[in-house]
């Protein structure tokens, strides 16, 4: 079974401390990857059949000038990836559909789109304690 990788640190220039580091979650064998050009109209992005429970969705706005709005129903869209943005993140299995709308021109933007092997483990989640000194203390998989 393969896993992801994911690496998010948060470092402030006025604090002493990051917040994040990298986590390793086991993923099912099934993933869509690709482009998209997002218009100023909405956009629907639909989950492949084979992707049985989605895990993580990955996306990456690679217009230099504009962003581009997201959200999992019509027009109700909480998520902004700005110019050059990307991020990753866990969504519900259930998900069957991705919303996007660009502010002002097209953007051409990546994606993928994981499967979540059905015995979801968080194999490693270092964390910063209080101090901002690591721990290394994995946490409790998490439940649906």
């Amino acid at each position: 079974m393969p896993n992801i990788t994911q690496v998010v640190t948060l470092s402030r220039s006025d604090q002493d401390h990051e917040t994040g580091t990298s986590v390793v979650l086991a993923a099912g064998n099934n993933y869509v990857h690709g482009q998209i050009v997002v218009g100023t109209t909405e956009e629907v992005l639909s989950v492949p059949d084979d992707l049985v429970e989605v895990g993580l969705v990955y996306i990456r706005n690679k217009d230099t000038t504009n962003f581009i709005n997201a959200g999992f129903s019509t027009g109700d869209y909480p998520l902004r990836i700005y110019p050059n943005e990307q991020g990753c993140l866990p969504v519900h299995p259930g998900t069957s559909q991705f919303y996007f709308i660009a502010n002002t021109a097209e953007c051409r933007m990546e994606y993928e789109i994981t499967e979540r092997d059905a015995d979801v483990e968080v194999l490693s989640t270092p964390s910063a304690s209080p101090s901002g000194s690591p721990s290394s203390s994995p946490s409790a998989s998490p439940s649906g």
